[in-house]
């Protein structure tokens, strides 16, 4: 886990990178083929990724409420996130 503000912020920013760019191969091409598939397993990585972020950097919510109802809000999606890449990214079953 990130410790100094420094760590945190670039964690942040290889977060943002790795959605952004899912998001933008989502956009384009969708999964329609094995890319797809990967940028797929990746997203669950980063998602489950950016819930164990958001952890170290709850402090801020004292200074800063709308992200306290921002994370709130997607708190139960975030455990979901992190479900789902346990269940297809770290494991591989034929069920």
């Amino acid at each position: 886990m990130p410790t100094t503000n420094l760590d945190r912020y670039i964690a942040a920013r290889l977060l943002q990178a790795d959605l952004s760019a899912i998001d933008a191969h989502f956009s384009e091409a969708g999964i329609t083929d094995m890319a797809g598939i990967v940028c797929l397993k990746n997203a669950f990585l980063a998602l489950a990724n950016m819930v164990d972020f958001e952890l170290t950097v709850r402090h801020l919510y004292k200074e800063h409420k709308t992200l306290t109802a921002v994370c709130s809000e997607n708190q139960r999606n975030s455990k979901f996130a992190k479900y789902l890449r346990n269940k297809f990214v770290g494991h591989i079953h034929s069920e």
